[in-house]
């Protein structure tokens, strides 16, 4: 009971105290949760995300049989990395990538490719697989591929140029000593628009030499059982055509060469003029 009126006071003293540290620390729990939010969102935006260059070219769409690929490069000692995008198909999760620094040769990076898409052993007389840059043109050093914005690694060994998404459009540089416009029309099958590949003249030119070598029926190739009952080709063919070699004009010639500047496949593999 004696102490009864000291207990008291010591009790609010303590309380008062109490209340005076929490005034006091509030502000600091304010600046901490304000500290927390800041890092999570500094976590969220150094979530990898494409590149521009990539991003313009990654695709909603899988396409089978193409990757695109997308160097890194982390520092000025030689550091790097390559991203891959399975069927060139924009990602949903993580982005995957390889490290890149032990390679020495292109032929590193194709086999770690191979191994990293999971693809088979080539066949007897497959093409081999090959990387490319967003021009198709065939790459075939290691430092053209680290220095590239994009490439592609296409399993048939063939360049194809990517359709991305309907109304895409993108430039091929090198078609008759200009560059054309490619803008996707279809997806499946792939469908392209070339802008101004044939000036209005060439076109009439290009009809008149038809014209004079004589338009005849075209024929398809039948199976052996229509064969066999006589099914005639105007069953499946009703088009008439005439096929241009390169001798007949400097016209025909010169389309085989821009035909091939365009798909860069080489004149070799062009059948002539239809």
């Amino acid at each position: 009971k004696p102490w009864s009126h000291l207990t008291v006071p010591r009790l609010r003293a303590a309380d008062r105290l109490r209340m005076s540290v929490f005034h006091e620390l509030r502000p600091l729990a304010f600046l901490l949760r304000v500290a927390a939010v800041a890092a999570l969102v500094g976590a969220c935006s150094a979530v990898e995300t494409p590149g521009d260059d990539a991003s313009r070219y990654l695709s909603e769409d899988y396409f089978p049989g193409m990757a695109l690929l997308e160097p890194i490069s982390f520092s000025t000692d030689g550091a790097w990395s390559l991203r891959y995008y399975r069927g060139s198909r924009r990602p949903e999760g993580a982005i995957t990538s390889l490290e890149a620094s032990g390679w020495r040769r292109l032929e590193d990076a194709a086999l770690a490719l191979e191994s990293a898409l999971r693809l088979p052993p080539l066949e007897k007389f497959q093409n081999p697989r090959a990387l490319f840059d967003a021009q198709g043109r065939r790459l075939e050093a290691l430092e053209e591929l680290r220095r590239a914005p994009i490439a592609f690694f296409l399993e048939i060994g063939v360049w194809i140029w990517p359709p991305v998404r309907v109304g895409f459009e993108q430039e091929v540089q090198g078609v008759n000593g200009k560059r054309a416009t490619l803008r996707t029309l279809s997806l499946r099958p792939k469908i392209f628009e070339v802008r101004d590949f044939l000036s209005p003249t060439e076109t009439e030119d290009v009809m008149r030499i038809g014209e004079k070598q004589g338009l005849t029926a075209s024929k398809g190739n039948l199976q052996s059982a229509d064969l066999k009952k006589g099914v005639a080709h105007s069953k499946f063919r009703t088009s008439t055509q005439a096929w241009l070699d390169n001798e007949l004009s400097p016209l025909i010639a010169d389309l085989d060469t821009r035909v091939s500047e365009l798909t860069r496949v080489p004149a070799s593999h062009n059948e002539a003029v239809q």
